[in-house]
């Protein structure tokens, strides 16, 4: 990721939008991240990441992964969604592959 892409998303406006079963807490990756209070299942939506262009709180704290166990799907409105891509007991951290985002790679078929 270069610094520029960085760069613009940090100074993105941070939204509140609430989502079930999810806290910002301590990561094991880097600062803080989103963990999750329950099980999740595969292709579960868990929460928005980017709506009207601007990031939620969910979407801050998004950690990357090589291995990641979520993805981001985009919705008809633009709006960028958290789903699960593996299923993940509860007090895991929710994980993304950011190379996946910036570079474009995003799954486009969202059904809500």
């Amino acid at each position: 990721i270069t610094h520029a892409v960085r760069e613009k998303f940090h100074r993105m406006k941070t939204v509140s939008v609430p989502a079930t079963d999810l806290v910002i807490a301590p990561s094991s990756i880097e600062g803080m991240g989103v963990v999750t209070q329950a099980p999740r299942q595969i292709e579960e939506y868990i929460a928005v990441a980017v709506l009207n262009g601007d990031r939620t709180i969910y979407g801050r704290y998004l950690n990357h992964s090589d291995d990641p166990n979520a993805y981001v799907g985009i919705g008809p409105g633009c709006e960028l969604y958290i789903i699960m891509s593996r299923a993940v007991p509860k007090d895991t951290e929710v994980t993304v592959d950011y190379r996946l985002i910036v570079g474009g790679g995003f799954n486009d078929n969202v059904e809500l």
